[in-house]
């Protein structure tokens, strides 16, 4: 179902409580939930997804949960991935980042055989409070069999609180994953789904 974005970028909370049949505080209460921002700093268009999402879980009798999307990309395809996914879902989205910053060489030695044993790399300080959300997907590519370094150092820092799920992105095949779950179920989370993604470039 399509929506004409409303105008002052989805703010005219009246129009909206109209147009998705939910009281006023049902989209200040989303608005607070799912953005941690006033009304007129939420995101349009996630605004506009997450109040349909709303919508229909209402009427279904169940409320969605309040998701991120946190992806490491090197190449390029993980981060398509990860903006469509956000888009789709009304989540938000943010990117894990090394300390130190690899080019082609570095992604292969040392990057190549860090992956292979499971190594944790040093990344910055990730720019969302975790503990905040219900559902976190994790994305990130896979070297040589393996999750990038970066993607493990973000999932030992996962909440246990939340329901994880891994997406794997990589052009050599699926069945990815896995040790990345156990690493991750090991540490005390759920991990509800693992997702193998193609891509020529990641």
């Amino acid at each position: 179902m399509s929506h004409e974005m409303p105008e002052k970028n989805a703010t005219d909370i009246v129009a909206l409580s109209k147009e998705f049949s939910l009281d006023i505080d049902d989209i200040r209460n989303a608005v607070v939930k799912y953005f941690r921002a006033p009304l007129e700093n939420a995101q349009g268009g996630n605004l506009l997804i997450t109040l349909e999402k709303i919508k229909e879980q209402r009427k279904k009798g169940t409320m969605i949960m309040k998701e991120l999307i946190l992806y490491y990309s090197f190449g390029g395809a993980t981060r398509r991935y990860a903006e469509a996914r956000a888009q789709e879902d009304g989540a938000e989205l943010v990117e894990i980042k090394e300390v130190t910053k690899r080019n082609g060489f570095t992604a292969w030695i040392p990057g190549v055989f860090q992956a292979m044993g499971h190594t944790k790399t040093a990344i910055e300080p990730i720019e969302a409070d975790l503990d905040a959300y219900e559902k976190i997907v994790v994305a990130g590519p896979i070297w040589a069999g393996n999750a990038a370094p970066a993607v493990n150092s973000a999932a030992a820092l996962l909440p246990k609180t939340a329901k994880i799920e891994l997406v794997l992105v990589s052009g050599s095949g699926t069945g990815y994953g896995e040790k990345l779950a156990a690493a991750v179920r090991a540490n005390g989370n759920e991990v509800t789904e693992v997702v193998n993604v193609g891509a020529k470039k990641n």
